[in-house]
């Protein structure tokens, strides 16, 4: 939410709602979850997978994003080779 405010693109930010793995954690760009819901949505953060919805309602496009993992081993394996 602190990065779509930041864009200044001029988006609404208190209607956008925002899951992570099903769970709903942002709604009209309120805080959504109760505590137990809320350890549910964090512990579903240690899948391998893990997708992120962002519902601006302010539009019909739609698209889809995939990226992958820059974590510190990745950006460790990618440095240690010569192309």
């Amino acid at each position: 939410m602190m990065a779509i405010g930041k864009a200044q693109t001029g988006l609404n930010c208190n209607i956008i709602d925002v899951s992570v793995n099903g769970f709903k954690v942002v709604e009209d760009g309120e805080p959504a979850l109760s505590s137990e819901d809320f350890r549910k949505a964090e512990q579903s953060l240690v899948n391998k997978n893990i997708d992120l919805l962002i519902d601006f309602k302010q539009g019909d496009e739609k698209i889809t994003i995939w990226t992958c993992d820059y974590s510190i081993d990745y950006i460790k394996i990618n440095a240690n080779y010569i192309t």
